[in-house]
């Protein structure tokens, strides 16, 4: 299983074209938040000290959520393309079974999810230190770790069961366009959490990609917070951090804790339903040799 696992690494960091369209969301969504997001948003607090600062913290947590889930989904294209050409008919008559597989396509998926979202901090930090002078703690960097793992391995659970029922690479795409579209609004990065109706809120929190999107600037802005309550109004700072969803809004703003409690939450779930839908899944992906 080791050497399955390792095979479905290679292919996807082999093709150059599928590394970079599994980050393009996240370019995207770095370009249009330098040419317009940050100062429409910088605008809307021109009394917030560090006002830039902060967003710059603000987009990196939102880019880190995005990205934990799109490369994860792009890991599992090598799963659908093997459905599709029948290569799962090779692998079945060798010694792995179906479901070693699959745990096969898991692994591989959550170390490419792993490693892309570890390479994106790297690369957008590296920009804002020489840019803007950003800098992060050893205990930081520790945070982040934990929480890229979480995303990881949440992320693939959910996308194991989104597209084990996807026979093509046809619509695969079609579907990885509609997740990697969607994500920027889930994540609260396109839009801020608070400008969108309260009934769009409570369906984006629903997911994991609002609580990914919190987790990563709860630790990314936990030094910058600190130092903005000693000259902020603590009312004008919650206001503040609801609206660009740094805590979501649940009847009360979520912690860091609560977020990590809300997101193995999601993943145990998402473990549960894996075996039940799996048999649904595997049973259309033998139909289809």
């Amino acid at each position: 299983m080791l050497h399955f696992t390792l095979r479905c690494l290679r292919l996807y960091f082999i093709q150059k074209s599928r590394v970079f369209f599994s980050l393009l969301g996240a370019l995207i969504t770095f370009i249009l938040y330098l040419a317009f997001l940050k100062d429409n948003m910088a605008s809307s607090w021109p009394q917030l000290p560090g006002v830039n600062t902060f967003l710059d913290y603000w987009l990196l947590g939102g880019i880190l959520a995005i990205v934990g889930a799109t490369t994860s989904a792009a890991g599992l294209s090598q799963m659908v393309a093997d459905k599709e050409k029948g290569v799962l008919a090779d692998f079945l008559l060798t010694d792995l079974s179906y479901n070693q597989m699959q745990f096969g396509y898991f692994l591989a998926s959550a170390l490419i999810s792993l490693i892309m979202q570890v390479l994106s901090l790297v690369l957008l930090f590296t920009y804002y230190a020489l840019t803007a002078g950003m800098t992060l703690s050893g205990l930081q960097l520790l945070q982040l770790l934990g929480a890229m793992v979480l995303s990881a391995l949440v992320w693939t659970s959910f996308n194991v069961l989104l597209f084990g029922f996807v026979r093509s690479l046809t619509s695969f795409g079609h579907v990885m366009l509609l997740l990697s579209t969607s994500l920027g609004f889930f994540a609260g990065v396109y839009l801020p959490l608070g400008l969108l109706p309260q009934a769009s809120r409570w369906v984006i929190q629903v997911t994991p990609a609002p609580y990914f999107s919190s987790l990563f600037r709860h630790i990314l802005l936990a030094p910058t917070q600190a130092a903005m309550t000693q000259q902020v109004p603590d009312f004008m700072l919650q206001q503040i951090l609801r609206h660009t969803g740094v805590g979501l809004d649940v009847g009360f703003l979520t912690s860091a804790s609560q977020e990590v409690l809300i997101l193995l939450g999601f993943g145990l779930l998402f473990l549960i339903l894996m075996p039940i839908l799996g048999k649904f899944s595997r049973k259309l992906a033998l139909h289809s040799l």
